[in-house]
């Protein structure tokens, strides 16, 4: 498996219950040593951790299972959103499956949030849902996680055709 943006590890080690091995990446030097560290402490088998920034790209795979948990909304640039997706439906097997949690616009044209410590692009949730279609990544599952004023939070499994 391999978990994009990973944070602290804590969504790679539920992917190392069900995966024989986890590589898990994010941009945090910090957040990979809690995480490094987590697993050494929790006797984790088959985990590795790095520091890597996404604009490096996505470790090639194959992998079985791809997640990208809340980082697609960060990427507010429409030529590194469309390398991620291409990125993810290419490291994931076929069959395989890619995990994505975003929150999302149910307006049209989308919604762009500044603020003084973070910027993220809600995409429209029909674009985004076609953008992974348009890939050859069929929905399989989703769950609705939470909603707020025009914008939505789902939990999506896809499965590379």
């Amino acid at each position: 498996a391999l978990d994009i943006g990973c944070g602290n590890g804590r969504f790679s080690f539920v992917l190392a219950e069900v995966s024989d091995s986890v590589l898990a990446f994010d941009l945090s030097t910090k957040l990979i040593a809690e995480g490094t560290a987590n697993a050494e402490r929790r006797k984790v088998e088959g985990m590795t951790f790095q520091v890597r920034d996404l604009e490096a790209g996505v470790p090639a795979g194959p992998f079985d299972l791809v997640a990208c948990m809340g980082v697609i909304s960060t990427l507010i640039d429409d030529v590194a959103y469309n390398a991620l997706i291409d990125d993810l439906e290419r490291s994931v097997v076929t069959s395989g499956y890619v995990l994505t949690k975003d929150t999302l616009s149910t307006v049209e044209e989308g919604r762009l949030v500044i603020t003084d410590t973070y910027v993220t692009n809600y995409r429209n949730v029909s674009a985004y849902e076609q953008a992974f279609a348009r890939r050859g990544l069929r929905l399989v599952d989703q769950a609705r996680l939470a909603t707020l004023e025009g914008m939505i939070n789902n939990l999506y499994l896809w499965q590379k055709e």
